[in-house]
């Protein structure tokens, strides 16, 4: 981050220079027939420079602990890059990651319910210091002992969520051009998921044994879902048994340019 910095911060010392000589008359040069050409070079070696420095991303690791918490409320704030959140965490921890690209933590408490926000690292004047080498690879473990309420707000991103073997009461994610993975609970009653994306592709899957009752709408997507197990009624899709059922899902989808498969 900081190398891409300096080398924006040369391309502009290099134009004030060149600004500044031909005011004074020592040169001729039209800046601003040269000032397009010379951003658009830059912008090129930016990306190759940035291609080339992968390796100088480092990784952070974060834990946050259980301790007296009965309910948890997770904000997950990610940007371009890969984003996996499953369950595995270590014995009495309620979240911990291995970020590539670094993470803000912040957390606030009340009684035994905890409020927790990921985010992308403030580095300041971020355009300038953003290169194709930050790529943001998050990899979350959470716990399986807690009910849960996540939300996720993501970029142009790869995501993996696999929820199988989490207690989670409520979902909801927004996203840009994406790629979506959502594996829903297994044995955690009800859940509600709100699904919002722009140019995306979006796969979800019910374990067996989850009833479900979805809703999809869609600009120019095209929407898959297994009408064997979710019969479609009355603009929705809905399993025979939802209304008995001991663990169900409600879904409800909006899709701008992309595709939706739900089984």
């Amino acid at each position: 981050m900081r190398r891409a910095t300096l080398f924006w911060g040369f391309i502009l010392i290099l134009l004030g220079a060149i600004l500044l000589l031909q005011n004074l008359g020592i040169i001729t040069v039209n800046l601003w027939s040269i000032f397009i050409p010379v951003l658009i070079i830059a912008f090129g070696v930016w990306i190759l420079w940035g291609s080339l420095s992968r390796k100088s991303l480092r990784t952070e690791h974060f834990e946050i602990p259980i301790e007296n918490i009965k309910q948890a409320n997770l904000r997950i704030q990610h940007g371009a890059g890969r984003l996996t959140v499953k369950e595995g965490v270590g014995e009495g921890l309620l979240v911990a990651g291995d970020c590539i690209g670094g993470v803000s933590t912040t957390t606030s408490s009340s009684g035994d319910r905890i409020d927790i926000k990921l985010s992308v690292p403030d580095y300041g004047f971020s355009w300038l210091g953003w290169t194709p080498s930050n790529r943001l690879d998050w990899d979350l473990k959470l716990t399986q002992n807690l009910p849960l309420s996540l939300v996720f707000e993501t970029g142009a991103a790869e995501t993996q969520i696999d929820l199988r073997h989490l207690i989670v009461r409520e979902l909801r994610l927004s996203s840009g051009a994406s790629s979506t993975r959502i594996d829903m609970p297994a044995n955690a009653r009800n859940t509600t998921a709100t699904i919002k994306t722009g140019a995306a592709s979006v796969d979800i899957r019910i374990p067996e044994g989850v009833s479900a009752r979805i809703r999809a709408t869609g600009g120019l997507s095209s929407i898959t879902v297994d009408r064997h197990r979710f019969p479609a009624s009355d603009g929705k899709y809905q399993s025979t048994d939802y209304d008995s059922a001991t663990n169900k899902v409600d879904i409800e989808i909006a899709v701008g340019v992309g595709s939706v498969d739900i089984r």
